[in-house]
């Protein structure tokens, strides 16, 4: 029981301590643009918009858009915004205008899966460690385990397939957080419940 109370106390920690990975899209609103324009994301990114400041704009998701967000009308410089992108919100595409100026438009885009995940998921080792080249040994066991706390809280060292490394069941997400570290330690060591195949 004791056992199970510091793992209890370990998760909590790391819960506290969960940082994401994730890039930061950048586009500038000016008088009467958008700059850069039809921007590609992957699920888990996030898109920000900046003011350039003097004329007032928003960025607003269209009716067509399968996700919604309005920044509100501004005209302060620096002023930003921030929208993110999840596989929840599927592959989009995902469009917009400013409120004021109906001629600017743009739209964001979400990459599809490269399809990198093979066989079951969960086993991120050769991910991290090989430099992105074919996984060939399927087998997931404390290696990986080791090398997911690494990517979420040590060194941050970037996984190739996040495919590869959302394991958790219940939050097939796009993401890579503490649910599938979670869900690692229970594969390992608790429940013992098989991990779910790749798509």
């Amino acid at each position: 029981m004791k056992r199970l109370s510091s793992f209890a106390t370990l998760l909590l920690i790391i819960a506290v301590c969960t940082r994401t990975s994730a890039t930061v899209h950048d586009i500038t609103i000016g008088n009467n643009f958008f700059s850069p324009l039809k921007t590609t994301v992957t699920p888990g990114d996030t898109v920000r918009w900046t003011w350039a400041g003097g004329v007032p704009h928003s960025t607003t998701s269209t009716g067509g858009s399968p996700k919604s967000w309005d920044s509100g009308v501004t005209s302060a410089a620096g002023f930003t915004f921030e929208v993110a992108f999840t596989a929840g919100d599927g592959p989009g595409p995902f469009p917009y205008v400013c409120t004021i100026h109906g001629g600017m438009r743009d739209t964001i885009f979400v990459a599809a899966a490269p399809g990198c995940c093979v066989g079951t998921r969960g086993n991120v080792v050769l991910d991290l460690m090989s430099n992105c080249e074919t996984i060939t040994d399927q087998s997931v066991d404390v290696g990986d385990l080791t090398n997911l706390i690494d990517h979420l809280f040590i060194n941050f060292t970037p996984i190739c397939c996040s495919d590869e490394a959302d394991i958790a069941p219940a939050l097939p997400d796009g993401s890579i957080d503490v649910g599938d570290l979670t869900a690692m330690i229970d594969h390992l060591f608790i429940n013992f419940p098989p991990l779910s195949d790749c798509n």
